[in-house]
């Protein structure tokens, strides 16, 4: 079993979530950009002077145009930090569960939602947390490249955000002979999720939450 500290607890990296695969990436490779335009506001309705792009008004910077026209594509200007969503506990509450050579821990599957646009997930990207157990811990990371085989999805293909990949997690908050031995104590566990790519951004905080009652 594939395992690592995370979070101020024991996260177990085991499950695979329900998700569909991403494959789609357009990375408007084909643009020709010509140094001249023949329609300020149109660079296809005449004389066609960008012949491979896909935009008919596009936003890439090298090219001749100022806004975009294909919302699905990659090439938009700006940052494209990972973007996760759908976070949750199932079940909302932890409970006990069987960890091989760990014994009973009380745990609960975490699920993720995630995509960037930029399809920049792996090689370096990565996805962290505060502990929800205990104030003053700091903050811990995992690899993408290390939750493969958690995610239902092929992470090097995660630019189609219409189709996120789902990553499902066991995360123990405590063992069943020390439930509070963690830090954790009784009621509802909230901590911010935020992730990195390879390309350096960054994306805003999700907090999720749990009910811990150990009896």
């Amino acid at each position: 079993m594939k395992k690592a500290v995370l979070f101020g607890v024991l996260l177990l990296l085991t499950l695979s979530a329900v998700a569909t695969q991403c494959g789609h990436n357009d990375t408007n490779s084909n643009n020709s950009h010509k140094n001249t335009d023949d329609d300020a506001a149109d660079d296809d309705s005449v004389i066609d002077d960008d012949s491979g792009d896909d935009d008919q008004l596009d936003d890439d910077m090298l090219d001749d145009d100022t806004a975009d026209d294909d919302n699905s594509d990659d090439d938009s200007i700006g940052p494209h930090p990972p973007i996760l969503t759908d976070l949750h506990y199932d079940p909302p509450y932890a409970e006990l569960v069987l960890v091989p050579e760990e014994g009973y821990w009380w745990a609960s599957t975490l699920y993720i939602n995630v995509c960037d646009l930029g399809n920049d997930l792996l090689p370096d990207g990565w996805l962290a947390s505060m502990s929800p157990c205990g104030p003053g811990m700091e903050p811990a990371q995992v690899g993408f490249v290390d939750l493969e085989p958690d995610a239902d999805g092929d992470l090097s293909q995660a630019g189609d955000c219409a189709n996120p990949i789902t990553i499902g997690l066991l995360v123990a908050f405590g063992p069943e002979s020390d439930p509070y031995g963690a830090g954790c104590s009784e009621g509802e566990l909230c901590a911010p999720f935020w992730a990195g790519d390879t390309a350096g951004y960054v994306s805003g905080q999700t907090e999720v939450c749990i009910m811990y009652n150990p009896v």
